[in-house]
């Protein structure tokens, strides 16, 4: 689980709606990580690179947070954000991408 937020609340409220979500699809948690941090590239954050580093090495399979910005505010660094994940054999989920309208077309 990834949270960054304004203040610690913010990181600890992201935190628990994860778990909720995890817990009720029988998902694993096998880390918290929460950071506090203004709107800095996602490989500027500490908290980021050791989430790549659990993937990269074995150690987590998904990359989960609330929303796609607390990832990433740009849509272009949040692409990034997956890409890099997919590229080390893991996936990205974002409980806000739910909520998301689908296209009709």
């Amino acid at each position: 689980m990834y949270a960054r937020g304004a203040t610690p609340l913010d990181e600890a409220t992201s935190i628990a709606k994860c778990v909720q979500w995890a817990t009720a699809h029988d998902w694993d948690v096998v880390e918290e990580i929460r950071e506090s941090s203004d709107a800095e590239a996602p490989l500027a954050r500490a908290g980021y690179v050791k989430a790549l580093a659990m993937i990269q090495g074995g150690g987590a399979e998904v990359l989960m947070a609330v929303s796609r910005l607390e990832l990433a505010e740009d849509h272009t660094d949040y692409q990034g954000v997956c890409s890099r994940v997919e590229k080390l054999g893991g996936f990205v989920h974002t409980l806000d991408a739910q909520k998301e309208p689908r296209d009709a077309s």
